[in-house]
């Protein structure tokens, strides 16, 4: 989908086992400040369900064979410590 359709405003959400994503009006700081604390944002553009990764390579975040995310610079400090906490649990 092309970014110039959807404003700063829109927010894209993917559910899993749909093909089409909701759109809503909104923004990624106001979902992020709603969602549960096992969401979190690793990118401008991404907040993830930590539950649902199934493997980290090189600071991407893969879901499937189809669907990986990178993890945005800003952002990378955060979700290492994430995973690290995990890698001791």
């Amino acid at each position: 989908m092309n970014n110039c359709l959807f404003p700063s405003e829109y927010v894209r959400i993917f559910l899993e086992g749909e093909d089409i994503p909701i759109i809503t009006l909104s923004s990624l700081q106001k979902m992020e400040e709603r969602l549960p604390s096992h969401f979190t944002r690793v990118h401008r553009s991404y907040i993830i369900d930590l539950h649902k990764i199934t493997e980290v390579s090189r600071l991407r975040i893969i879901f499937d064979k189809n669907t990986y995310i990178p993890v945005g610079d800003n952002y990378k400090e955060k979700f290492t410590e994430y995973i690290s906490e995990l890698s001791l649990s």
